[in-house]
């Protein structure tokens, strides 16, 4: 690779997490070099930029796309998974309350998680090779054609988690909750709880709103 001349990529990604993920492994892989990045969301492509030593943040797509510097541009897509089957645990290492808690995320401990990643790339991999696509695609660069055991490292090699985390303290009734049905938590007197930490699942949406409606619940519970 001395000898040859690297492709000049600029980026076009979304949200923060997204790129973040992408650059990560583009980086991995000699013969490009990422040398402009643009997003809708300008302080998540300016964050990865600044992470990762990208030189320039396009002001816009146009601005992009005619950048001398740029050889060409790649679109980001992803694979998202809100309803996992994987589940870690947060662990007291001690009696001691300053003493850091072990964590274990235990991400794709769950087949069925590695098998819905595998088919949303699948997915997006049918709609880059369509008909449709076709005039505007040069070359694929991840996953490209790979399968199998070589597509399932892929995905292990550039999953992270997401700004969706919630229910690391359950509400129900069952022997994992952790909080009842007025937001109290079992076992511990006058300690209610009101965030994104009770939520049963991960939501599919943005979490700022059910914790709105949570915050709202516990200011009636508290009046009463």
């Amino acid at each position: 690779m001395k000898d040859q001349k690297k492709i000049r990529l600029g980026l076009i990604g979304v949200g923060n997490w997204a790129l973040f993920a992408h650059v990560r492994v583009l980086r991995l892989l000699p013969e490009y070099e990422i040398v402009a990045i643009y997003s809708q969301r300008k302080e998540a492509a300016k964050a990865a930029a600044k992470e990762y030593g990208i030189p320039h943040v396009a002001e816009s797509l146009d601005a992009l796309v005619t950048d001398p510097l740029v050889d060409q541009v790649l679109l980001l897509t992803t694979s998202q998974q809100h309803e996992e089957g994987s589940r870690g645990y947060l662990r007291l290492k001690s009696a001691n309350p300053a003493d850091a808690s072990e964590i274990h995320a235990n991400m794709l401990g769950d087949p069925r998680d590695l098998a819905a990643l595998r088919k949303g790339l699948e997915i997006g991999r049918e709609l880059g090779n369509s008909a449709a696509m076709k005039p505007f695609v040069k070359r694929k660069i991840l996953p490209g054609d790979v399968k199998g055991e070589a597509l399932d490292n892929l995905i292990r090699d550039g999953a992270q988690s997401m700004h969706h985390v919630t229910g690391t303290l359950k509400m129900g009734q069952d022997a994992e909750s952790v909080v009842d049905s007025k937001l109290r938590g079992y076992g511990v007197k006058k300690l209610p709880i009101a965030d994104g930490s009770i939520m049963p699942t991960v939501t599919t949406g943005n979490t700022q709103a059910p914790c709105v409606i949570i915050g709202e619940r516990i200011a009636e519970l508290l009046a009463a």
